[in-house]
């Protein structure tokens, strides 16, 4: 019985060692995902959001010429019109407020906007859910095993 304890014992430790670097790992692939929700969610609250609140200019992306995935989708979803128009402004450090507005109207035009919040949305809920996958896993999965053990060491 002492020498069953012993390496029940040492199992739970060697699992919990193992459980702990595996949720490390998924953390870490987490956090890069999390990256990019967040990088995504900055570029749209960049653009779509209020300036007041994020305290920077919701023109400075398309000032910058920065290839965000907003203006990519919007280069494919473009016309060649639009895209002229575009080309004009992208890049540029002074753009009209006409100018910009434009650009605006063709994003929700193009259902860039709507699109592009709902993908926000369902990565976000993806990276929610791994993550309590990850937490539940190294809970249950111990429990499971150690309930295994004690069965053991009463036969």
């Amino acid at each position: 019985m002492k020498l069953l304890n012993s390496f029940k014992e040492q199992f739970d430790a060697k699992l919990i060692s193992y459980l702990e670097k595996k949720k490390q790992y998924l953390t870490e692939v987490d956090e890069k995902g999390g990256d990019m929700v967040k990088n995504l969610r900055d570029d749209y609250e960049g653009t779509f959001g209020d300036d007041k609140i994020t305290r920077k200019s919701l023109l400075s992306d398309v000032q910058e010429g920065k290839n965000t995935w907003i203006v990519e989708l919007f280069k494919e979803r473009a016309n060649q019109k639009e895209l002229q128009n575009f080309s004009v402004l992208f890049g540029k450090p002074k753009i009209s407020s006409v100018d910009f507005s434009w650009y605006k109207k063709k994003l929700d035009e193009t259902n860039i906007k709507k699109d592009i919040g709902n993908h926000i949305y369902k990565e976000s809920e993806i990276l929610r859910i791994d993550l309590k996958k990850i937490i539940d896993s190294k809970s249950s999965f111990s429990l499971f095993i150690s309930e295994i053990i004690s069965n053991i060491s009463s036969i």
